[in-house]
């Protein structure tokens, strides 16, 4: 297995400051009041103008939105009649539907999915060409075959493309439109927009955006909204919120550079593949944008075992997750008009046809070809090698493929923190248990030493007794003096965070300087991450006691309250986390019993997601309450990951080798344990 680039992407400090800062400038839609901070929804429709060679845009909730407000602005209503390619998303016929009009299906071209003017019909009213996956429709011949009809061009797979002599897409229709949801290649999580060069058209299709409003040009710094009546078209609301617009315009800035990334991923899968066993169905200009949604493989011959089983094998051989064309839409299982009493008797199908014979061209498009979703041409060169065997596997005799020299491992380095004052020789313990790790990856380790009194000065003596290998690296943090906060989890939380700071890897885990894994520990959550794909996952653990032998409680170890102590120790035994005569801890994140919830895991039983961690840092302030009940900082991270729902599965694993001895024991008036400090 190889890594796959997810998509909408994980990694980007520029859409979550964008959004950071559309909450402090107060203006959260289009309708908000003015601010003196600038508009996201302006700056994106600048730059998407821009980007489609066009004067103006106007950005719009969806995709489906964009593409009714431009037919509602051509006049297009009931009665109409909207000529469009049968093999595309549903959306955008469902859309040609809310306006009132008739679909008219225009078959597939032999070449590409695109939808192919020589099947154009007489007697409509508008057209919707639509550029499909990485190839263009020819607008050109379109205007030819139906002469005097508006076309509405659709962007919405092909964001910053042109045209072989250099033209924008986008440029080409009466008015042309896209798509931003969260797949596309410049995803806002919904949206769309309009573009024209009108001045006059902009103003019809923003007040059909905003319920008959346009913009006030120069508002009232104290007013509600800075919008006021158009008194032009008659509109709904199918304006963009700010929120969106923040994510476009980052995406926009993010465009350039992963654009190159996946014409140059495009150029090397097709070496690869060299057109033997089929081809990659594009059109060169398109790739050479890098602006292409997904990518068609077509094979010479038919799938082995046919082309829905041949998605889920590649998937098996590789973890590439492909799709398939579109079906024809008067033949898809999405497009069921006849169900609903606005659209009944307008676009329904005979169903005792067959999309063979209504449309040949988008049924063999269906049948024979898969996509490629743009994201996998993000991915390093040994991942697309893998991709071009599991093809080569499913269409033919596999073919012997050197590996690229700059091949990667398919796993993500683990960066280890552990906090430690030098105090405990059970460091050593600990270093040698991340050492012993099973997990094939690359990790490494950050020592932050908390050197209140000198003993900071052991820490290299300690590392050294591990015996470390030279391929598990080892970078050490000192920090001095009494700057980190006074008491003990205020302490301990900074410095927590001080490790975020340092931390480059993109999966972080923590083990206390008293505590140690078995050697199966980080490879089994890695597994659980990566088959849930959730940001934190975390395990069980084994108690032990301060000479290192198993621990069995009959007790809750970490409160001082004897009383107290028995009856959590009673409530979670009953709960199953305890166990009478066992020394596991089977920790849960959630546990609700009445109006509390008694879930807890160690901080040694997770593992993250960094950029989790970027979003949710350690809580430094706690309460008399929090400090009368022993509330840990991973306690306070557990409480808000829960808050924002984020899922935490185990592994149900008992791999932490947790040592008791410093909260209570077992012993009354112990002091509390210094966790790692």
């Amino acid at each position: 297995m190889h890594p796959w680039p997810s998509w909408p992407p994980d990694e980007d400090e520029r859409t979550r400051q964008a959004l950071g800062l559309t909450v402090l400038a107060g203006r959260w839609a289009i309708s908000g009041p003015p601010s003196r901070m600038p508009s996201y929804l302006d700056a994106a429709a600048a730059r998407v103008a821009e980007m489609s060679g066009r004067r103006f845009a106007v950005l719009t909730s969806s995709g489906s939105a964009a593409i009714v407000l431009a037919l509602q602005v051509l006049g297009v209503g009931p009665g109409s009649r909207v000529a469009l390619p049968a093999t595309t998303w549903v959306g955008c016929a469902t859309a040609v539907l809310r306006t009132g009009a008739e679909p008219v299906y225009l078959d597939a071209c032999v070449t590409s999915p695109c939808a192919d003017a020589a099947y154009a019909v007489a007697q409509v009213d508008a057209v919707l060409a639509i550029h499909t996956y990485a190839s263009q429709v020819d607008v050109a011949a379109l205007r030819t075959a139906l002469p005097g009809v508006p076309i509405v061009e659709d962007c919405s797979h092909s964001h910053a493309a042109t045209t072989a002599d250099g033209a924008p897409l986008g440029s080409l229709g009466d008015l042309s439109i896209y798509s931003f949801q969260a797949t596309k290649v410049l995803p806002a999580g919904e949206g769309g927009a309009v573009v024209t060069s009108d001045q006059e058209t902009a103003a019809r299709l923003m007040a059909l955006a905003t319920d008959s409003r346009k913009l006030v040009a120069q508002p009232d710094p104290h007013a509600l909204n800075r919008l006021e009546a158009a008194r032009s078209l008659h509109g709904a609301n199918h304006a963009m919120s700010e929120f969106s617009a923040a994510v476009l315009w980052a995406q926009l800035q993010n465009l350039p550079g992963l654009a190159a990334r996946r014409t140059e991923g495009l150029r090397y899968l097709a070496d690869q593949l060299d057109g033997t066993l089929g081809s990659l169905v594009f059109t060169p200009a398109s790739a050479a944008s890098g602006g292409f949604y997904g990518v068609p493989f077509r094979p010479q011959q038919r799938w082995r075992d046919g082309v829905e089983a041949a998605v889920e094998q590649v998937r098996e051989a590789c973890g590439a997750r492909l799709d398939r064309v579109y079906p024809p839409i008067p033949y898809s299982p999405l497009y069921r008009p006849a169900t609903v009493s606005t659209y009944r008797g307008r676009g329904g199908h005979d169903t005792s046809r067959s999309a063979e014979r209504d449309f040949p061209n988008a049924s063999r498009w269906h049948h024979e070809a898969i996509v490629l979703p743009h994201a996998l041409f993000l991915a390093e060169p040994v991942a697309l090698t893998a991709l071009a065997d599991a093809l080569d596997r499913v269409v033919g005799t596999p073919a012997q493929r050197p590996a690229p020299s700059n091949a990667l491992s398919r796993q993500r380095e683990i960066s280890v923190v552990v906090v430690t004052t030098g105090q405990r020789d059970t460091l050593v313990q600990a270093l040698a248990g991340i050492a012993a790790q099973h997990y094939p990856g690359p990790c490494s380790i950050l020592l932050l030493c908390d050197d209140r009194d000198g003993s900071a000065a052991r820490v290299p003596g300690l590392v050294a007794a591990a015996c470390l290998p030279v391929r598990l690296p080892v970078r050490t943090l000192t920090l001095r003096g009494s700057t980190w906060g006074g008491d003990l989890f205020t302490r301990v939380a900074r410095l927590r965070n001080t490790a975020l700071d340092w931390v480059q890897a993109p999966l972080i885990a923590f083990l206390d300087d008293d505590n140690s894994w078995e050697p199966e520990h980080l490879a089994s959550l890695v597994d659980l991450m990566d088959s849930t794909g959730v940001p934190a996952v975390h395990s069980w653990r084994r108690l032990l006691d301060v000479d290192g032998t198993p621990h069995v409680p009959d007790t809750f170890p970490w409160l001082r309250d004897s009383g107290a102590a028995a009856a959590r120790y009673a409530l979670l035994r009953d709960a199953g986390v305890f166990t009478v005569g066992s020394d596991v801890v089977r920790d849960r994140a959630s546990l609700p019993v009445g109006d509390s919830d008694y879930g807890m895991v160690d901080m040694g039983e997770w593992l993250f997601n960094r950029r989790l961690l970027d979003l949710v840092r350690f809580d430094t302030t706690w309460s008399g309450d929090d400090l009368r009940n022993t509330v840990g900082e991973d306690d306070k991270l557990l409480r808000r990951l829960r808050e924002l729902l984020v899922p935490m599965p185990c592994t149900e694993r008992p791999t932490l080798r947790y040592r008791l001895g410093g909260f209570t024991n077992g012993v009354a008036n112990t002091p509390i344990k210094t966790r790692s400090a």
